[in-house]
């Protein structure tokens, strides 16, 4: 656990803050494994990259979810049990071709896990197209590492054992509510308290 949490926080401290998916994304690399992948603005990244190694362009607005589905239409004929994460940012979400890419997702049945960053206004919008497909989708704090895990960790084990995408809605509050209070000091916290690691070792 240590080591997972570890890894998570480095994921962290990695991508930029300011990004609304950065939790999201980070708690997801922790769990992938080397044959998943996740896709970004720079293509497939391979699911253990050292956080050292991961570039801060991932949660570029000019990721395209279509590259995830083409990968996990690839990885669902090759390989079983691999799983595509796509990161999907409220302006690419908001694109014409977004449900019919969730709904492709689903009628197919791919391994693919959804993070999208929540915009209450498209949420409704989602909810109106039947058309949208039976994709399970869950909302989760964008903010909070800890809470995120079990709501990632079952759209991963849900993908991998077969049984298709999942759409995590990750709210994000506004800056001035969060405060000081982010995602990698929340961690932070948690690791020092339980004795994972040392202030020191989290500079």
């Amino acid at each position: 656990m240590r080591d997972f949490l570890l890894k998570m926080y480095y994921y962290l401290k990695r991508l930029p803050a300011e990004k609304g998916l950065h939790a999201a994304a980070a708690v997801a690399l922790a769990m992938l494994g080397e044959e998943d992948r996740m896709a970004g603005s720079d293509g497939l990244l391979s699911g253990c990259i050292r956080p050292e190694e991961l570039p801060c362009s991932l949660l570029d607005e000019k990721m395209n979810p279509a590259l995830a589905l083409g990968a996990a239409m690839a990885l669902q004929t090759i390989a079983d049990g691999c799983v595509v994460i796509a990161p999907v940012d409220a302006v690419r979400a908001r694109e014409e071709d977004f449900p019919s890419l969730l709904q492709l997702a689903d009628s197919m049945n791919l391994p693919v896990v959804f993070l999208m960053e929540y915009d209450e206004e498209f949420a409704e919008d989602l909810e109106a197209q039947a058309a949208l497909g039976d994709i399970e989708r869950i909302q989760a704090d964008s903010q909070d590492a800890m809470r995120l895990m079990p709501v990632i960790r079952l759209g991963i084990d849900k993908a991998r054992e077969g049984d298709g995408p999942t759409l995590i809605e990750c709210v994000c509050s506004d800056a001035e509510e969060r405060g000081a209070d982010t995602p990698a000091a929340r961690l932070a916290d948690v690791l020092i308290s339980e004795g994972f690691a040392t202030p020191e070792e989290l500079l």
